[in-house]
């Protein structure tokens, strides 16, 4: 066998291995997530499928849950740099969208709070489901602090399921 033959071999075997490692990292991220101590049960994976509006299906749920003053109503105050409009619809919907889309947690500054196209990579919903204790380490502080909403019960699996489709098929506005 050739030096270049025994060479390619390596290199073949090298990104084999590379992409283990990188699997194993995102199940022992996973495994880790599940004991989060404010961790729902996951609602089932969202792929891209029937189509999610933003403005009727997603925002209505974070008017019913998100948008009290003390919370992301308010476009000043605590609200850690998302604003989810205000209660009884008064929200403008394309700052919101935009807001989300393209911002970024001010709690984990390398990942975006929606991802389009990938649920796992959008700290809304990791903060939604309750297992951002696995991204601890990579938050500023060394918490990526608790599950959203804070104060009350999560949302249901439904909610959470339909923010997911919506994140799965692109996050359109």
């Amino acid at each position: 066998m050739s030096t270049s033959a025994n060479l390619l071999g390596l290199l073949g075997l090298l990104g084999l291995a590379s992409g283990a490692c990188q699997g194993s990292m995102a199940e022992e991220q996973r495994e880790s997530a599940a004991t989060c101590p404010d961790q729902v049960a996951a609602s089932p994976l969202a792929t891209p499928g029937d189509a999610v509006s933003f403005a009727s299906d997603v925002l209505p749920v974070f008017e019913r849950t998100c948008t009290f003053s003390a919370c992301h109503g308010s476009a000043q105050g605590s609200n850690n740099g998302v604003f989810l409009g205000t209660r009884g619809g008064g929200s403008d919907t394309g700052k919101v969208h935009a807001a989300l889309v393209g911002g970024t947690s001010s709690q984990l500054l390398s990942m975006r709070l929606v991802t389009p196209g990938d649920p796992d990579r959008s700290f809304l919903l990791r903060k939604l489901d309750g297992d951002t204790c696995a991204l601890d380490a990579e938050c500023v502080g060394g918490s990526c602090g608790q599950r959203m909403p804070r104060g009350s019960d999560a949302l249901d699996g439904t909610e959470r399921e339909i923010i997911r489709r919506w994140i799965a098929n692109g996050a359109p506005r």
